[in-house]
């Protein structure tokens, strides 16, 4: 069956996914990554970055109570936010106008607030590039 009608990854698919990332060299699992398309999911992700060697992210970490203000993922430790940014083709909520305004305001206040914030988009969630993205920002 081919890698695209996959939609969720089994326990064995996992397991074999643990198994070569073990045993495999970064540029290697950049290939097992792009090849084993895993359904982006909370679990996932926490799975995904205890296979890479990074701690595990709190989800949706409020950083801001008066604006109720959340990151998609934080790593409180250093201050490091992650935020999934949807809809960037399609027209979605961080591309109209008000959205964009919006995602500014918050942004700029978490800097302040000595968070450095990185953005990705849905798809790049569970690769390589974006952990090794995370390990750097947290170790700069």
């Amino acid at each position: 069956m081919p890698a695209a009608h996959f939609n969720t990854i089994t326990g064995a698919d996992w397991r074999i996914f643990l198994i070569a990332a073990r045993k495999r060299r970064a540029s290697t699992l950049e290939r097992i990554t792009q090849n084993f398309p895993l359904k982006t999911s909370p679990e996932n992700f926490l799975k995904f970055c205890a296979t890479m060697g990074l701690p595990a992210p709190v989800a949706e970490h409020q950083f801001e109570p008066a604006r109720r203000w959340r990151f998609d993922w934080a790593w409180l430790d250093s201050k490091i936010a992650l935020e999934i940014e949807g809809g960037v083709w399609t027209g979605g909520r961080h591309t109209s106008s008000a959205g964009f305004a919006k995602d500014m305001s918050k942004y700029n206040r978490a800097s302040v607030l000595g968070w450095r914030v990185l953005r990705v988009q849905p798809k790049e969630l569970l690769t390589l590039a974006t952990v090794q993205m995370v390990k750097e920002a947290r170790c700069a």
